[in-house]
């Protein structure tokens, strides 16, 4: 989980960083912290955290698949793909029993 933990946190510095170079609206600052506190969370092993990391990977696979259907670019949908594998890990039940 530490892996997951850490590409949310890379997706909330990205956003981060978008939104202070003017390349992103300011309202993906919000986002950015949605994705840090999941990912902090997701570290911690606590069952918000992995809600909150459970809705950002959301977030993130219905973007790609939009993107992918907007543009047809391979690389969209390799990211939903990711994304989507990484949601059926988090939902197992093996993985929710280990939160607190």
């Amino acid at each position: 989980m530490a892996i997951i933990a850490l590409y949310l946190l890379g997706i909330s510095a990205v956003a981060g960083f978008g939104v202070l170079g003017h390349h992103y609206p300011p309202l993906y600052i919000l986002l950015s912290a949605f994705f840090a506190i999941g990912s902090l969370g997701l570290l911690r092993m606590w069952r918000v955290g992995w809600a909150l990391a459970l809705g950002g990977t959301v977030i993130l696979m219905v973007f790609w698949l939009w993107n992918l259907n907007q543009t047809h670019m391979l690389q969209d949908g390799i990211m939903a793909f990711l994304n989507s594998m990484i949601f059926f890990y988090l939902v197992r039940p093996d993985v929710r029993k280990l939160l607190r």
